[in-house]
């Protein structure tokens, strides 16, 4: 896992996240394995799922950043907000290239032991 993971995409300041408290390991693979997809048809990026990142939203918040719920895009769904809008081919600020560094190393990365299945195998999310 690296850092820009926790990245905004260009243009936002937000970075979506499920919350674990309300919906299992699978819920959460079927989430990431639809976005995905939706990636693949949408652009020629080239992501591939791989796992989880496990932060809890207190850790989030005691770095500076947010966590705002947002379950009107699908139950359990929030955004990681930073406080700055990501410009595109602009170098981030010091200030949260350092909150990123800090969020990753916060984070508990559980690598999925079959990305290319819907079936999730790993370990729990915890």
């Amino acid at each position: 896992m690296n850092k820009y993971a926790f990245r905004s995409p260009p243009g936002m300041d937000e970075v979506s996240a499920i919350r674990k408290n309300y919906v299992d390991e699978q819920f959460c693979k079927d989430k990431a394995k639809e976005i995905d997809l939706m990636g693949e048809c949408r652009s020629s990026e080239n992501k591939e799922f791989r796992g989880f990142a496990v932060i809890s939203a207190n850790q989030i918040r005691q770095l500076g950043s947010n966590v705002v719920d947002s379950r009107h895009v699908f139950v359990a769904h929030a955004d990681i907000s930073h406080g700055h809008i990501v410009v595109k081919n602009e170098p981030l600020p010091a200030w949260l290239n350092d909150r990123l560094d800090r969020l990753k190393n916060l984070a508990k990365f559980i690598p999925d032991p079959s990305p290319r299945s819907w079936k999730w195998k790993g370990q729990r999310l915890a």
